[in-house]
């Protein structure tokens, strides 16, 4: 079995470096979150001889329970390309107007134009890959690249679901680039790099073969509805058949679907959004009443209820160990 910086060839490697043709740039990517949120993060580049903007790797593994993460308020266009893969995670991706449900191993592929925004439905612990490739990557490699294929054919996918045992495979490939990241091998931005080629190729062959996949589940056009309403008037809804009659739909389809492709109910969907707001107000310095009534909610011992439901403890008890964090 050959060794892994045998990929490109030892002697082309090192030839590489030493004469300055390969542009090798390995070093952390500290920003604040990730450090917080991804053990495993880096930003490289090795796939032009010209100094460039760099890939960014980070695997992210950790408790969702912040305000700005728990729900995008926002949707986002990003100047870079992007792959997310699932690992696991409460979360639904909506892409240019459409809802997905990620699965295990799923892989979500963004492009330049595309425009996305993640929904979290709940607090828990969520762990997925991330990698950002800069425009100018695509100036620098070869147009049969399977990154090409991924990102800039006619038949390109926003998102696929591999079989339990498809996904495996591809995960085996990028538990490679973390272990090259806990250790110190000198040529570990090129073997990444390397892997990385290997990783694209392998969700292309997912592509070609049917067996490879397990299908996705892209939420109705009614529940997408319902959500973006939702998510732009949780603090003034009137009840759920405010949200039916937006939709267009009965009462009845309505809580159907919601149970059917989220496994929750509108008025629990409307809680967490409410309950993520009243959140925040405690921590902005608000007293729990005055949290609860700006919050949406127009009953104060259901909302006591409630909060306590969805984060495991008292909106009092969430202000005061707020308060001693800072």
């Amino acid at each position: 079995m050959k060794k892994e910086t045998e990929f490109f060839g030892e002697n082309f490697t090192q030839d590489m470096i030493k004469s300055g043709s390969l542009k090798s740039l390995i070093e952390s990517y500290d920003d604040p979150w990730d450090m917080s949120c991804s053990p495993r993060r880096i930003k490289f580049s090795t796939y032009s001889p010209k100094e460039c903007n760099p890939i960014i790797f980070r695997h992210y593994d950790h408790i969702l329970d912040d305000d700005k993460g728990f729900s995008a308020p926002e949707k986002m266009c990003p100047d870079y390309y992007t792959i997310f893969v699932f690992v696991e995670h409460n979360t639904r991706m909506m892409i240019n107007d459409n809802v997905y449900i990620p699965k295990f191993g799923s892989v979500v592929m963004i492009g330049r134009n595309d425009i996305y925004q993640p929904i979290f439905l709940m607090r828990d612990r969520i762990e997925y890959y991330e990698i950002n490739f800069p425009e100018d990557f695509f100036k620098h490699i070869n147009d049969l690249s399977p990154f090409h294929e991924l990102f800039l054919s006619e038949k390109k996918h926003s998102i696929i679901s591999p079989t339990h045992e498809a996904a495996e495979k591809m995960f085996h490939i990028l538990r490679k680039i973390d272990r090259l990241l806990e250790g110190k091998s000198s040529h570990a931005s090129f073997l990444i790099y390397s892997h990385l080629i290997s990783f694209a190729s392998y969700i292309c062959d997912i592509l070609a073969d049917k067996d490879k996949m397990s299908g996705n589940q892209t939420i109705t056009r009614a529940l997408n509805k319902a959500i973006d309403y939702i998510s732009s008037n949780y603090l003034t809804i009137n009840g759920i058949q405010e949200i039916a009659d937006h939709c267009q739909v009965s009462l009845s389809y309505l809580c159907r679907i919601f149970k059917k492709q989220l496994n929750t109910t509108p008025i629990e969907f409307i809680n967490l959004r409410k309950i993520h707001h009243a959140k925040y107000m405690l921590k902005k310095g608000y007293n729990v009443t005055d949290a609860c009534y700006a919050s949406g909610f127009n009953n104060y011992t259901y909302f006591i209820s409630t909060f306590k439901k969805l984060t495991g403890q008292t909106p009092m008890s969430y202000k005061k160990s707020e308060s001693e964090s800072e």
